[in-house]
């Protein structure tokens, strides 16, 4: 997942656990060694600026993120399905198949 909004940094790991949702409304339940998991990385840039003592910043509230977290869930639910219905078959060493696509 990407962000680059206009939130604070402490939103960061609450948007990363959202995927984690999604699995889970998709039937995964994370057993053991299953290695389920959900990177979240961020496109802000925090350098200074030549010349620029001060920065202002506007995030948004907390209260008003929910719809940015149903969102994350929506778009993390849709992307599991696309890749378990859209997937081709594929082949290995010797035309060796693995895993058939569905």
């Amino acid at each position: 997942m990407k962000k680059g909004g206009k939130y604070g940094p402490e939103t960061d790991s609450g948007i990363a656990r959202r995927g984690i949702h999604a699995l889970g409304r998709t039937g995964s339940f994370m057993a053991h060694g299953s290695g389920d998991f959900c990177i979240a990385f961020s496109t802000r840039n925090l350098r200074n600026i030549e010349g620029k003592r001060k920065r202002v910043i506007e995030i948004i509230a907390d209260e008003s993120l929910s719809p940015l977290f149903v969102a994350v869930v929506e778009a993390v639910t849709e992307a599991l399905y696309n890749s378990l219905t859209m997937a081709k078959t594929t082949s290995g060493f010797m035309g060796a198949r693995w895993r058939e696509s569905i």
